[in-house]
């Protein structure tokens, strides 16, 4: 019923979940985030984030990751995945000077400011499983969508 889904993760990806996903991946170089789906590159993405990295760009790495989640505003579906817990966030468990209030509220005027879900999995291994269930199913609906509109408008 559907085509088949890949995932798509950025050259640039180092420490990548390939390892973890069920589904295959390709690697290719993506504008905008570190995960996709083939063929529809453009229109949805993953940023995957360790916590140390999360905190680093909320601090001291802050206007580039500004301007990656800009770019994401013209995606249809975009999210934050964190490779650790909220709690993580709000205890400081992580290695920065950055005050734990700067970072909750720095995450918080993220979503609100870019509709961005940054979504804590708490593990790599759940962050990578989160990543590939929410890419699958973003795909599944593009193509659930695709065969309604054949089935109403077949010429």
């Amino acid at each position: 019923m559907y085509e088949d889904f890949q995932i798509i993760q950025d050259t640039r990806e180092q420490l990548g979940w390939s390892a973890y996903f069920q589904s295959p991946c390709v690697v290719r170089t993506l504008s905008t985030g570190d995960y996709s789906a083939v063929g529809y590159e453009n229109v949805v993405g993953v940023e995957r984030k360790a916590m140390d990295d999360l905190v680093s760009c909320l601090g001291v790495n802050r206007a580039r990751f500004e301007r990656e989640l800009q770019r994401a505003q013209n995606f249809e579906y975009f999210a934050v995945v964190v490779e650790g817990t909220y709690a993580q966030l709000a205890t400081g468990d992580y290695l920065s000077r950055l005050h734990t209030n700067s970072a909750i509220e720095s995450v918080s005027a993220f979503e609100v400011r870019y509709r961005i879900p940054f979504l804590f999995a708490g593990s790599q291994r759940l962050a990578a499983a989160k990543c590939e269930s929410l890419l699958k199913k973003f795909h599944r609906e593009k193509q659930k969508a695709a065969l309604t509109t054949e089935d109403e408008f077949p010429f």
